[in-house]
């Protein structure tokens, strides 16, 4: 049994967002283009205005093509297994983990996880923040797990 998930939202792909990223990264060539023909001083203003319609452009593309601006900053995810539980809530969170050899005991009390270590410290596991959905696949899953490596749970 395994459940891995990602948390991060994705987005639907939106052909009208492509255009638009496109038509934003061509106005800011345009822009500079114009100038140019024109013979004008092409001052900072410029491009500073020409960076941000480009960035803007394709922050709009990715979004189109279904890929969230979060992603390139990192992950977050939710990854149960044989071998550990993983959680990382946000991308610029630390992720945390806890190997199966290393439970001693797990309670579940309102959305929590509270991990007893086999050196009798702590680890909780906080899923308050999560979908119901996930958070029932989730329990079910540690709890299958648990039962399978004889570790005490307490639902």
């Amino acid at each position: 049994m395994e459940l891995k998930i990602d948390l991060l939202l994705t987005e639907k792909k939106s052909t009208l967002r492509v255009v638009g990223g496109v038509l934003f990264i061509l106005l800011s060539a345009v822009w500079v283009y114009s100038r140019y023909m024109k013979n004008q001083y092409i001052d900072t203003f410029d491009w500073i205005y020409c960076g941000i319609l480009s960035l803007n452009g394709v922050v709009h593309i990715m979004g189109g093509f279904g890929l969230p601006i979060i992603r390139i900053f990192g992950e977050s995810y939710l990854w149960i297994d044989d071998t550990k539980i993983a959680m990382k809530k946000g991308v610029l969170r630390k992720a945390q983990s806890i190997s199966w050899t290393e439970i001693k005991l797990i309670n579940y009390k309102l959305n929590r996880f509270t991990v007893i270590r086999t050196n009798d410290t702590k680890f909780t596991l906080d899923l308050s923040k999560l979908e119901y959905a996930i958070l029932k696949d989730a329990k079910e899953i540690i709890s299958g797990i648990a039962k399978e490596k004889r570790i005490e749970i307490n639902l």
